[in-house]
C-alpha cells in the first residue's frame, strides 16, 4: 500500500499513534477537497439558486408551535362611537383610532392558507433579475422561489363587532411573509365576498391587513403614505387594527397584535383621489420599465398587472409610450416627455422616494409602486405602495449611514432602464430639484413628523404590549429622537438587527440633502450588497 508507510514501529502505542496521524492527514486532505468541490458546485447558478430557494422556504409550519398570547375574557363588542353605518371611507381610515377585528377559522380552512409549491423561476435569483415568475399567480419573491399563496376562507371576519361570514382569505406579502413564516402573525388579504352578498366594510369590499412584522417602528408604512398624500400624490389611506385570531380545535382566541389596514388600489380609490372617473391604475413588476416588446398589449399584461379595466385608448397611450421611450436617439426625444408623462407629478414622486431613501421599490428592485393614467389625457404618473422599508430602513441596501447620505443626483441602485433615462431629461432635472427644495421647505420637516409620531405612540403602545414575542424595547428605541447605541449584527435580515429610528433618519437625511443641494456634500452612490450596519453609524456599537 504505497499510500501508507511500508513499515510501522514495533511498539503498539507508537504504531497506533502514527496510524492515527496518517489517517487524520488524509482525512484533512479529503475534507479540503470536498470543500473545494462544494465551492465549485455552488458557483453554478442553478445550484446556488436551488440552495437559496430551499433556505428561504425552510421553517414554514401551518400550525407553529409558538402560540400568541390568549385573549383574557370575551372578544370586544361593537364600539358605538364608530359610525359604521356611514358609506364614507374617510370614517374608516382614521389616524386616531385602533379598530378591533377578529378572524375565526376551522383547522382545515387555516391549513388551506399554506403556500403551495410551483416550478421556481429558472436562472436563479439575483438583484438585477425581475421578481416575476410566469408560473406564479402573483409577482414577487415568493413566486420566484416557487411558492404561490392560495385563497382559502374563514368562518367569520368580525370588525368592531360586525360579522362578515365566509370571507375569502389568503396570506399576502413576499419578504414580509418569509419573515413571519414561523409565527401566526402574518399579513392577510380578505375578500368580503362583495359580489356574492353585497357585504362591505363601509365602502370597502377588500381588506388588506399588513402585519408590520418587518417594521419595528410600526409607523413606517402609515407615515410613508401620509407623506405622499401631503405632497399631492394619490396614496392609499390607512388605519390601525388590533387583530385577534382563533382556529377551531387548534388555537383559542389569541392576540396577533397591531396591523395596518391599507386601502386597495382600485378604480374607486383612484376616482376618490382625483374626484373624477376614467383613470387607470397598474402595478408593474419589472427591471426594464417601459421597454418596447412589440405592439400586442397581451405581451405587457402580466408585466404591468392592471388593477382596473383598461380602455383601448389607455392601451394605445401605453403602447405609444413604449415605442417613443425606446428611441432616445431621436432629436425630438427630450421634448417628448410631457406628451406621455405628468412630469410635475413624476418629479414630486421621485423627490419623495429619494428623500425617504425608499430602496424597496422603483429605485432598486422594480416593484412596490403603482403606475397611474390620468382621466382624459392618459398621462402617466406614479403612486406609492408597500412602504414598510421607507424612511431609509431597507436593510439589504447599504448601511444606515449610506442611506442617510444617499445621492440625490444618482439615487438608483444598479442598472435602471427607466430611471436613468428619466434623470437625463433636462425638464425632469429642473422639476425634480425644485420638488426636492419645496418638500424640504414644507413637508420633510423633522419637527412635524416627530410630533406625528409622538401622537401615535401612546395609542399604539398598549396594543404592541400584548403582541406575541415582542422584541424587547424595540418600539421604545424606535421612538427616540437621538441615536441609541445598539449591538451590530452581520445579517441584515436578522430580527435582532438594530432598530431603525425614523426621527434620527429624517433629521440627518434633511441635513445631507440640503448640503448636496448647496454643493458642500457629494452624496453616496449605493451599490447592492448584503448591507450591514457600519461601525461609523452613531446608533450602532461594534
Amino acid at each position: 500500500m504505497k499510500w501508507f508507510p511500508r513499515t510501522w514501529p514495533s511498539s503498539f502505542l507508537l504504531r497506533t499513534l502514527l496510524q492515527c496521524v496518517v489517517l487524520a492527514g488524509y482525512g484533512l486532505l479529503a475534507l479540503i477537497l470536498l470543500i473545494g468541490i462544494l465551492i465549485a458546485v455552488f458557483q453554478i447558478p442553478s445550484v446556488s439558486g436551488w440552495a437559496f430557494r430551499t433556505f428561504l422556504k425552510v421553517g414554514f409550519e401551518a400550525f407553529p408551535e409558538s402560540y400568541p398570547p390568549q385573549v383574557a375574557g370575551p372578544l370586544p363588542a361593537l364600539d358605538p362611537e364608530i359610525p359604521l353605518e356611514s358609506k364614507q371611507a374617510s370614517d374608516l381610515f382614521q389616524w386616531d383610532h385602533v379598530w378591533k377585528a377578529h378572524l375565526h377559522f376551522t383547522s382545515n380552512q387555516w391549513a388551506n392558507l399554506s403556500p403551495i409549491n410551483i416550478p421556481a423561476k429558472p436562472g436563479g435569483l439575483s438583484p438585477q433579475q425581475t421578481l416575476r415568475n410566469p408560473k406564479a399567480v402573483r409577482s414577487g419573491l415568493l413566486g420566484v422561489i416557487g411558492w404561490d399563496l392560495p385563497w382559502s376562507e374563514a368562518e367569520t371576519f368580525t370588525f368592531q363587532g360586525i360579522p362578515f361570514d365566509q370571507p375569502r382569505v389568503r396570506y399576502k406579502g413576499n419578504g414580509t411573509f418569509l419573515e413571519s413564516k414561523d409565527r401566526y402573525k402574518r399579513s392577510f388579504k380578505i375578500d368580503l365576498n362583495t359580489e356574492m352578498d353585497g357585504s362591505k366594510l363601509v365602502d370597502q369590499g377588500t381588506v388588506n391587513l399588513h402585519s408590520l412584522s418587518a417594521d419595528r417602528t410600526r409607523m413606517s408604512d402609515a407615515l410613508g403614505y401620509a407623506y405622499f398624500k401631503q405632497i399631492g400624490i394619490p396614496s392609499p389611506r390607512t388605519c390601525y387594527v388590533d387583530l385577534t385570531l382563533s382556529i377551531e380545535d387548534a388555537l383559542p382566541p389569541s392576540h396577533l397584535g397591531l396591523y395596518l389596514m391599507v386601502e386597495k388600489p382600485s378604480a374607486q380609490w383612484l376616482s376618490s383621489q382625483w374626484h373624477q372617473k376614467g383613470g387607470a391604475v397598474l402595478k408593474p413588476v419589472t427591471m426594464r420599465l417601459f421597454e418596447y416588446l412589440g405592439d400586442a398589449w397581451d405581451t405587457y399584461e402580466g408585466i404591468y398587472d392592471p388593477k382596473t379595466a383598461l380602455s383601448d385608448a389607455q392601451k394605445q397611450h401605453l403602447l405609444a409610450t413604449f415605442r417613443w421611450f425606446n428611441q432616445p436617439e431621436e432629436p425630438s426625444f427630450q421634448e417628448g416627455w410631457p406628451a406621455y408623462f405628468d412630469m410635475p407629478s413624476v418629479a414630486r414622486f421621485f423627490a419623495a422616494q429619494v428623500l425617504l431613501s425608499n430602496y424597496d421599490g422603483i429605485l432598486f428592485n422594480g416593484q412596490n409602486f403603482l403606475m397611474t393614467l390620468a382621466p382624459e389625457t392618459h398621462l402617466i404618473s406614479f403612486a406609492p405602495w408597500d412602504l414598510d422599508h421607507c424612511w431609509g430602513e431597507f436593510p439589504l441596501t447599504g448601511s444606515p449611514s449610506e442611506r442617510i447620505h444617499a445621492s440625490i443626483r444618482e439615487p438608483w441602485i444598479g442598472e435602471q432602464f427607466f430611471v436613468e433615462r428619466l434623470f437625463e431629461s433636462i425638464l425632469f432635472q429642473e422639476l425634480y430639484l425644485e420638488a426636492l427644495q419645496n418638500q424640504l421647505n414644507t413637508s420633510f420637516k423633522t419637527e412635524h413628523w416627530s410630533e406625528v409620531m409622538d401622537g401615535l405612540a401612546p395609542m399604539l403602545r398598549p396594543v404592541i404590549a400584548h403582541e406575541p414575542a415582542p422584541f424587547p424595547d424595540a418600539f421604545e428605541i424606535a421612538q427616540q429622537a437621538k441615536p441609541v447605541a445598539q449591538k451590530s449584527v452581520d445579517n441584515p435580515m436578522d430580527p435582532n438587527r438594530p432598530v431603525h429610528q425614523i426621527k434620527v433618519f429624517i433629521s440627518e437625511r434633511r441635513k445631507s440633502v440640503l448640503a448636496q443641494l448647496e454643493g458642500s456634500e457629494v452624496g453616496e452612490i449605493i451599490h447592492f450588497e448584503m448591507g450591514r450596519a457600519s461601525k461609523d453609524d452613531p446608533a450602532v456599537e461594534p
